[in-house]
C-alpha cells in the first residue's frame, strides 16, 4: 500500500495539472494545459491558439513557426532558438507525456513577442491577458560586450525600425518612429561603460556609467540591428607655459602603445550543420558560439587584446573561410571551438589539438575526420585528411613555421581545461583538421567537454559552466600571449 501512494505522489508531481490557464485575448479565449502548479505551460496549446504552427523536430525538440518568426525549444534545456539568437531561461522546458511545457518566461521572451502582443499573467487566478499590440510590431532585444577600449551594444530586431538618437552627459537615447516591443524590458551590466538599458514604448536608454563618454552609432542589415559603440574620449593633454607666459614648445610625442594583438575565435558549425547533438538535445552549434562569445567578452577586456569571432550567428561559415579570417586579422593566434562525441559511454573532459597531416593516435584521426565531414570539399581522401593539393605545400607554407607555438598554446589551454574539469590528462594531440589548415598562425582546436556524456552534456547546458570554460581557455590565451610576445613591426 505504501509502494502504491509513493508511486501516485510521483505521478501526481510528474503529470501535468488537471486544470488549465485561461488566455484571453481581444477577439478570443482558449485553454492552455498547466503543470507544476502552473509554472509550466504547453507550448504546443499556446501556439495552437495563437494561430502558430507547431512541429516536433529530432531529440525531443520543438519548432513553433509565427508571424515570420521561427523558435525552437528541447526538453530539459534552458536556452531557446529565438530566430538568429539564443534566449537563456531561468528554467529549463519540460516534456510530459510527449508534450513539451515552458516556464512563463519562454513565452514572455519568445512566443508572445513573435506574435506582436505582450501579455500578464496572474497565477493566483489561473488567467493570462494579452495587452494589444498590432500585428508587425517589431520585437527588439539587446546584448552588451566590452572589447578592448570600447563596449558594443547591439540593438537587433526582428524588423528594420527607422530611428533617431540623441545623447547627454550621463546617457544616450534611441528613439524608435513606431512602437517596439522589447525581448527583455530592463537589464543592468557590469560593464565599464554602461550600467543600464531600459526599452520601453518607443525608446531605448542607455544609461552610462560614467559622464561624457562617446557614442558612434549606425545601422546594420542582414539581420537589422542598431550598433553603438560607446567609448571614452581621449583627452588632449595640456601643454605647460614656458616661464614668460608662452605655451612651451611641444615635447616628442611618447611612442605610440602597441596595437592590440588579434585573437580569432572560431565558434564550431552553424546554420544547418548542427555538429554533435547531446541528451538532453544541446547543440553543439549553439554550445560552441555562446562559448566563442563569452570568450570574446573575457579576452575583450584586456587591453593588449582584439578578438574576433568568426561568426556572430547561427550562420554557415566554411571551414576554409574561417581559417582565411584569421588571415585577413593577422591574428596572434587562431582558437576554433568544438565539444567532442564519442560512442565510448564513460569519455569525458577536454581534449586539444594542432595541426598535423597524420594523426597522432587512432582516436584522433577519427575524431579529425568527424569534424571535417560537416564541410568536406570535394577531393578529400575520406580519411579526414586535407584535400591532395594542400598536402604538404601548404602545410609548409603555413603552419610548419608555427608547429612549437600551436604546441605550447595546446598544452596550456589543455592545462587550464584539466584543472577546471578536474580530469586526468588527456594530453594535447595532432590530427588533420581541415579548419586549421592554411592558417598562418599557432592554431588549435578545442574540444571543450563530451557532449557525447550525459553529464557534460547537462554541464554544457548551463551558462555557469560555458562561462567557465571561456575563462579557463582565455586565461591559457592571455598567458600564452604574455609568454609570446609579439615580434617588433619591421
Amino acid at each position: 500500500m505504501l509502494l502504491v501512494s509513493l508511486l501516485a505522489a510521483i505521478l501526481a508531481i510528474a503529470a501535468p495539472d488537471p486544470s488549465t490557464v485561461t488566455v484571453s485575448t481581444p477577439s478570443k479565449s482558449f485553454p492552455v494545459a498547466a503543470a507544476e502548479g502552473g509554472s509550466l505551460l504547453s507550448i504546443p496549446d499556446f501556439a495552437a491558439g495563437l494561430g502558430a504552427r507547431a512541429q516536433a523536430q529530432p531529440g525531443a525538440a520543438l519548432a513553433v513557426e509565427i508571424s515570420g518568426h521561427r523558435i525552437v525549444a528541447a526538453d530539459g534545456v534552458a536556452t531557446v532558438a529565438f530566430d538568429d539568437r539564443i534566449v537563456v531561461l531561468a528554467h529549463p522546458t519540460r516534456a510530459f507525456s510527449g508534450t513539451l511545457y515552458a516556464p512563463w518566461e519562454f513565452f514572455d521572451k519568445t512566443l508572445l513577442p513573435a506574435a506582436g502582443i505582450s501579455a500578464d499573467y496572474d497565477r493566483s487566478s489561473r488567467r493570462i491577458r494579452t495587452r494589444s499590440g498590432a500585428p508587425g510590431v517589431a520585437t527588439i532585444d539587446f546584448t552588451l560586450v566590452h572589447l578592448s577600449r570600447m563596449t558594443q551594444l547591439v540593438f537587433r530586431e526582428s524588423a528594420a525600425v527607422e530611428y533617431e538618437t540623441s545623447s547627454s552627459r550621463d546617457g544616450f537615447t534611441v528613439t524608435f518612429k513606431r512602437p517596439v516591443l522589447p525581448v527583455v524590458a530592463d537589464r543592468s551590466f557590469d560593464d565599464p561603460f554602461v550600467s543600464r538599458v531600459h526599452v520601453a514604448a518607443n525608446t531605448a536608454a542607455v544609461v552610462f556609467r560614467e559622464p561624457g563618454l562617446s557614442v558612434n552609432a549606425y545601422p546594420l542589415k542582414s539581420p537589422d540591428r542598431i550598433v553603438l559603440e560607446i567609448t571614452r574620449p581621449e583627452a588632449a593633454p595640456a601643454r605647460p607655459a614656458s616661464p614668460g607666459g608662452a605655451p612651451a614648445p611641444a615635447s616628442p610625442m611618447p611612442p605610440a602603445p602597441p596595437a592590440p594583438r588579434a585573437v580569432v575565435i572560431d565558434a564550431g558549425h552553424g546554420g544547418d550543420e548542427t555538429g554533435a547533438i547531446g541528451p538532453g538535445n544541446v547543440v553543439e552549434k549553439d554550445v560552441t558560439l555562446d562559448i566563442a562569445s563569452r570568450l570574446a567578452a573575457i579576452l575583450g577586456k584586456n587591453p593588449g587584446v582584439r578578438p574576433v569571432l568568426t561568426r556572430t550567428n547561427d550562420a554557415i561559415v566554411s571551414l576554409d573561410e574561417r581559417a582565411a579570417i584569421a588571415n585577413h586579422e593577422k591574428a596572434a593566434v587562431f582558437v576554433s571551438i568544438h565539444a567532442n562525441s564519442s560512442r565510448a559511454a564513460g569519455a569525458r573532459g577536454s581534449e586539444t589539438y594542432y595541426l598535423s597531416l597524420g594523426a597522432s593516435d587512432p582516436v584522433s584521426a577519427a575524431v579529425a575526420r568527424d569534424e571535417n565531414a560537416a564541410a568536406e570539399p570535394p577531393g578529400t581522401t575520406g580519411e579526414g585528411a586535407p584535400p591532395a593539393d594542400l598536402d604538404f605545400i601548404l602545410w609548409d607554407m603555413a603552419q610548419s613555421a608555427h608547429l612549437k607555438e600551436s604546441a605550447a598554446l595546446a598544452d596550456s589551454i589543455q592545462n587550464e581545461l584539466n584543472a577546471l574539469l578536474h580530469t586526468e590528462n588527456r594530453g594535447i594531440k595532432q590530427a588533420p583538421f581541415r579548419v586549421l589548415v592554411g592558417a598562418t598562425m599557432p592554431a588549435v582546436l578545442v574540444e571543450t567537454a563530451f557532449i557525447s556524456n550525459p553529464e557534460e552534456a547537462k554541464e554544457l547546458a548551463t551558462p555557469e559552466f560555458r562561462q567557465s570554460i571561456a575563462e579557463a581557455i582565455g586565461r591559457a590565451v592571455v598567458s600564452y600571449l604574455q609568454s609570446h610576445p609579439a615580434a617588433p613591426p619591421a
